[in-house]
């Protein structure tokens, strides 16, 4: 079967910060979220804060990325590319 990689949700970043400050090892964690030790750690150190890790700012960043990497849309309402077609369109072209 092979494997598949999903992306830590909301709940499991809140649930790695909370235990993380109850100082549970990562093998600990990783066997209740069902998740790789080493997944963790690399959420931990892409994530890390000044003040160390926490759930909401991680969620929000992971966000971002995840924006940011994709390609920006070629119709993008506003742009001129959108303009032209609304214009186009509104004289019935097609």
């Amino acid at each position: 079967m092979p494997r598949r990689f999903e992306h830590l949700s909301a709940d499991e970043r809140a649930t790695l910060a909370s235990m993380r400050q109850q100082n549970k090892s990562l093998r600990e964690i990783g066997r209740l979220l069902r998740r790789s030790p080493s997944t963790l750690s690399r959420e931990i150190t892409c994530n890390r804060g000044s003040d160390g890790y926490a759930s909401g700012p991680a969620q929000l960043s992971a966000r971002q990325r995840r924006k940011d990497s994709r390609p920006p849309r070629k119709l993008a309402e506003g742009g001129t590319a959108w303009l032209l077609v609304t214009t186009l369109l509104s004289w019935c072209w097609s």
